[in-house]
């Protein structure tokens, strides 16, 4: 595969939390996750991660997983694995464990390792078919044939042969999450696999000391839950000098237990290498400390992130096509996070769109740079197919993303849901939304519908027939209110009545 295309599989999994060791290891172990498709990995991804409730990391342990066929091997599998413990004193600890994982992404048939199960609690049928697979032997290859077999399971007791693994070496730490910490059962499980303690002195001290600083329950909760070797710190020794640091700059205790709360991996990183040097050089490049700690509330992530590796080659890729010092510190700013990403690749996206005419000179220049960096190409394709399925020429959409590029940036959906209205329901003309896209990223049901039903009421009665887009559903709530409530109050009063309870639905 191409370098960037490499880039683009390497990002999908950094949006699903993994860090860049762990992809390292993930492509040592398995090399073979990097060939698989991004949708098919985001499909994997959001399957066992939202929906059964795995870990991201511990999928990272088991890279071979996003291989697998999401519909004949995860899929079944991960739900024979949940319905084995709804049925059973099962620990919800098993579900979430590696071996539990490594079950899911095995190539052999590892459910007739679950025929030894005994105990009394109620029985089980569950069906399995292998899919056709091709198997090398002796080089030669050959189709294996399709195999399914049926699994009986009659008893099911509260230890599992297959997984030799005992929730009851945890017991402390989950009981200690669920009581303390407020956690659900299943959450203390999950966790449980990254943190083991046997009494509670080390994550007494974390508690009472983030509750000295401020924190709220709910803050310390997800602090634990998205850090949770958190618990083994010398509170005094290593996170107490960096609270100092942050208090010393400008952050009040509220601000910085929602920063740390929100992004505690800033809790990991080193005072003295990373977070002051860091802040050191935010300060120097906006000759203020004000907009420097603006940024970091915006993208706390700036603070841990290494500067000779992303931010400041991207700044030297700006400022060399042209883009003003003004421009470039206005978005490091305002969307810090925007800047922080390979240098490689933004400067593949900066000839596309310097291919587009744009003048680099311009603030639009920028705001097309950073939406095609949002998202992948065969994405931005298929964002461009929406477009044309509504009778929008290539001259169209071209200038419809040079005029607003965050038109690129809706969801195909919310693009069909809201051509669907003004055209078919509303009777607007395709071309004349082309020309305003703006409008494609607004609320459908809180701004679009609302004012579209409250211009159509307004035309029918001869009150008012010159609606241009842009007025109409550009404008905020309070300058459309002005423009056409003051008018309107007298003339029409219930029908500013029904806007307002459509708008507040």
């Amino acid at each position: 595969m191409s370098k960037s295309t490499l880039e683009k599989k390497i990002d999908v999994y950094r949006r699903w939390g993994w860090s860049d060791q762990e992809i390292n290891e993930a492509f040592g172990r398995y090399p073979l996750c990097m060939t698989v498709s991004e949708e098919k990995t985001m499909a994997i991804m959001d399957f066992l991660v939202n929906k059964m409730g795995y870990s991201s990391t511990l999928i990272a342990k088991e890279p071979c997983l996003v291989t697998r066929s999401l519909e004949k091997r995860i899929i079944p599998r991960a739900v024979f694995a949940r319905e084995l413990i709804s049925q059973g004193p099962l620990s919800s600890f098993v579900r979430c464990s590696i071996q539990a994982i490594h079950v899911i992404g095995l190539r052999t048939k590892p459910l007739e390792g679950f025929g030894g199960l005994t105990g009394a609690a109620g029985e089980l049928q569950f069906s399995y078919s292998l899919p056709e697979r091709t198997s090398l032997l002796h080089g030669r290859q050959a189709m294996a044939s399709s195999q399914s077999f049926s699994l009986s399971i009659t008893k099911i007791s509260t230890t599992l042969r297959f997984f030799s693994i005992s929730s009851n070496e945890h017991s402390f730490t989950v009981s200690y999450l669920i009581n303390k910490c407020g956690f659900s059962p299943e959450s203390a499980s999950r966790t449980s696999n990254y943190v083991h303690f046997e009494t509670p002195e080390k994550p007494d001290s974390l508690i009472i000391f983030l509750e000295n600083h401020g924190f709220s329950k709910t803050q310390i909760k997800n602090l634990i839950k998205r850090q949770p070797k958190l618990l083994y710190s010398d509170t005094e020794k290593t996170l107490l000098p960096k609270l100092e640091f942050l208090y010393s700059i400008g952050f009040s205790r509220p601000e910085l237990a929602k920063l740390l709360s929100d992004y505690p991996t800033l809790l990991r990183a080193s005072l003295e290498k990373r977070i002051i040097p860091s802040f050191n050089l935010l300060r120097n490049l906006f000759q203020s400390d004000d907009k420097a700690i603006k940024s970091i509330k915006r993208f706390a992530g700036i603070l841990v992130s290494d500067f000779e590796k992303n931010l400041l080659p991207n700044m030297n890729i700006l400022r060399g096509i042209g883009v003003p010092e003004s421009n470039i510190l206005l978005q490091l700013h305002r969307k810090p996070r925007t800047l922080m990403f390979n240098p490689v690749r933004l400067e593949e996206i900066v000839e596309e769109v310097k291919r587009m005419g744009i003048d680099t000179s311009r603030k639009k220049f920028l705001d097309v740079v950073f939406a095609m960096k949002s998202m992948t190409k065969s994405t931005l394709e298929k964002k461009i197919d929406v477009y044309k399925r509504w009778g929008w020429s290539d001259q169209e959409i071209h200038e419809a993303f040079r005029r607003y590029p965050l038109c690129m940036t809706v969801s195909e959906d919310k693009i069909m849901a809201i051509m669907d209205f003004l055209v078919n329901k509303m009777g607007y003309s395709s071309t004349l939304v082309a020309k305003q896209s703006s409008v494609l990223s607004r609320s459908l049901e809180k701004r679009i519908v609302p004012r579209a039903l409250f211009a159509q009421e307004l035309s029918s009665k001869g009150l008012f027939n010159d609606f241009k887009l842009s007025v109409l559903f550009d404008t905020s709530e309070k300058t459309f209110n002005k423009m056409f409530g003051d008018c309107f109050v007298k003339k029409a009063p219930e029908l500013l009545k029904l806007y307002k309870e459509n708008v507040e639905k």
